[in-house]
């Protein structure tokens, strides 16, 4: 027979603690959890989302018992410690970035998605994870209608474009603490660019002129020195 230490041995070797509660999981679930986790990282995922992978697996999730995204999290960091783990998502290493995979769709593919084309490339991360990206992105723009999306690359900016931008926003801010990027006269550039919108451009001139100069507030630029 087992002594008492024994027995909490071979419970903790078997077993996935979530919520207070201890749940056995079959060497079945065991095998099968991980090859649907192998599947994710073999289609391209780098960064999976606990919330979009039990989504997706939902079916086959809840019969083995796991019934929620939060147990998910709890089960995977048991089964599979060698694993990276973030609040929110999991991945093979720490040099996964979520922003940095949205990024890898446009330069891998087509040169502009929309945000349903986007979904489909990318699985295991919600939708409002993509579009809280494409936000954030320093390398990726929206076109006139705001559920289209391209590469910076794409915008046609010549050499005479950004040096004027540069000018302007020099020039201004040594006659005052702040400017306003909508002070900017983008008209030439966007008739040159219909498909992308004033604000787009706006802000594809400030990353390619003046992002590592100043400091920004939304539409407001400032000198770096200079507290909002």
């Amino acid at each position: 027979s087992l002594t008492g230490t024994e027995l909490r041995d071979l419970i903790g070797s078997i077993s996935v603690r979530h919520a207070g509660k201890v749940f056995i999981l079959s060497a079945e679930v065991k095998r099968s959890l991980g090859e649907l986790v192998q599947n994710a990282f073999a289609c391209g995922a780098r960064s999976v989302f606990y919330s979009a992978f039990y989504e997706r697996h939902e079916e086959r999730l809840s019969a083995f018992h796991i019934h929620s995204a939060a147990m998910l999290r709890d089960v995977l960091i048991t089964l599979h410690p060698q694993l990276h783990f973030e609040h929110a998502y999991f991945a093979q290493d720490d040099s996964a970035r979520p922003e940095d995979e949205v990024a890898r769709c446009f330069d891998e593919g087509q040169p502009v998605y929309t945000h349903a084309q986007l979904a489909e490339i990318l699985p295991y991360m919600p939708a409002y994870i993509i579009k809280r990206m494409l936000y954030r992105s320093n390398s990726v723009v929206s076109l006139s209608t705001s559920s289209r999306y391209a590469h910076i690359s794409q915008v046609n900016i010549t050499e005479d474009d950004r040096r004027k931008t540069a000018d302007f926003i020099e020039e201004r801010l040594q006659k005052s603490e702040y400017v306003s990027l909508l002070d900017l006269d983008v008209s030439q550039i966007q008739a040159r660019n219909p498909e992308f919108s004033e604000a787009a451009l706006r802000n594809v001139l400030y990353r390619l002129c003046c992002d590592d100069k100043y400091r920004r507030d939304g539409n407001i630029i400032s000198k770096s020195d200079v507290p909002f």
